[in-house]
């Protein structure tokens, strides 16, 4: 970009330490974005305890404000929008505070731009866009009725009326959303069809940092060892792990018995954490330091989703490193791979296994899917190359 941007970005959450999807997203769209413009960075955090967090974004950007979340008022908004168009997701972010914050910053400073992760964020936006003009970005990441409606579907018959009334609201308010920015961006083609905003939706996917996620040879891979990872009380991944251990694992272990299967996540819900004691080739990690090695370590990586939305970071991490994927369809609608080239995809139990003892036992078609998946992200999956496309969405909004 030919000059240098005044940015306001606000997120729901703190976005260091880069774990979950969205907090992953945005720090890295951060610290790109610093190398050529101002930031100032306004967020919720749900802990006391930030001081070294904050100091690696402090570092960053030109002014950091964190705003604490209070569970207490968050639950009287929810009960508050209970039957009032307002998602409870949204409900969930309300704060006076944060409100009192916004109007400040905008009315003490000049901004070229404000950068609204997530639609939790934009009813502050909404309440107070009337009192002035800086063009909105806002990153959806995904849609956020998608992932609804999926929850809804693989969701206990107890707990569908309210996806139901959650997924009605959700859809509505993304709708009602499309006056209320200039640009809008989202990670995934399947994503930017249900959305659907009339060219002001660009698709800007997730990068990879290359320098962590390096890429191991196969002598480093130890064989029969397959991973999952992932944040572990997130219901897409506590769904597609339980499904793939009651419906995938024990047919892969019928042709390996010494297979090995590790969940490598921060949380662990405890539908997963009961399961390894009952079955030793399990393997429970939690939250780890280095995800990469992880990762590189492992033999096959999978992600059999069955519901969710956006893009799969654990397929693009994955790849980086050269473990090879299997994962379902809808797993990969974000990223741009072909099949038996650079990962192998099934969405039946059967294939899904047959696909993995079949990378597990041919090292030809092992080396090459590892190798292609690596090329794949260097070419396209870099995080400069997709805050460029950043920049330049940015650059549409403001109209220079």
């Amino acid at each position: 970009m030919a000059h240098s941007l005044k940015i306001l970005f606000l997120c729901p959450r703190l976005p260091y330490p880069p774990i979950k999807g969205d907090c992953l997203r945005a720090f890295y769209q951060i610290r790109e974005l610093v190398k050529y413009h101002k930031l100032t960075l306004l967020t919720f955090s749900e802990v006391d305890e930030i001081g070294e967090d904050a100091k690696v974004l402090e570092k960053m950007c030109e002014k950091v404000i964190i705003i604490k979340h209070k569970r207490r008022e968050a639950v009287k908004s929810m009960i508050y929008h209970l039957f009032t168009s307002l998602p409870m997701q949204c409900a969930y972010y309300q704060s006076k505070e944060m409100q009192k914050q916004l109007r400040e910053i905008i009315a003490n400073k000049k901004f070229d731009v404000i950068h609204i992760q997530l639609i939790r964020m934009m009813p502050y936006i909404i309440s107070y866009r009337s009192q002035f003009n800086t063009p909105v970005v806002l990153d959806f990441v995904d849609a956020l009725s998608l992932n609804m409606y999926k929850r809804l579907l693989r969701e206990e018959l107890h707990l569908k009326m309210f996806f139901f009334y959650e997924w009605y609201k959700t859809k509505k308010y993304e709708y009602r959303l499309r006056h209320s920015f200039q640009k809008a961006i989202v990670t995934s083609p399947f994503d930017s069809k249900i959305l659907s905003y009339d060219g002001r939706l660009e698709i800007i996917p997730n990068g990879v940092d290359l320098n962590y996620f390096t890429y191991y040879p196969d002598e480093f891979h130890i064989p029969n060892t397959i991973i999952f990872s992932g944040n572990m009380s997130y219901f897409p991944n506590i769904d597609a792990v339980l499904f793939f251990y009651h419906n995938i694992f024990p047919k892969i272990k019928k042709a390996i018995p010494e297979i090995k299967f590790k969940i490598v996540g921060t949380n662990p819900a405890p539908s997963i954490l009961k399961l390894n004691s009952f079955d030793r080739d399990i393997i429970i990690t939690g939250y780890v330091d280095n995800i990469a090695e992880h990762l590189g370590k492992s033999a096959i990586a999978i992600a059999p989703m069955l519901s969710g939305s956006g893009i799969q970071n654990k397929i693009l991490e994955a790849m980086a490193v050269g473990t090879p994927v299997v994962a379902t369809k809808l797993a990969t609608n974000a990223i741009r791979v072909t099949p038996e080239e650079n990962i192998l995809l099934a969405d039946t139990p059967d294939d899904f296994a047959d696909c993995v003892i079949k990378l597990l036992k041919d090292g030809n078609l092992w080396r090459k899917i590892s190798l292609n998946a690596r090329k794949l992200v260097e070419r396209e999956y870099t995080w400069e190359k997709i805050v460029k496309k950043l920049e330049t969405v940015y650059k549409n909004a403001i109209g220079i």
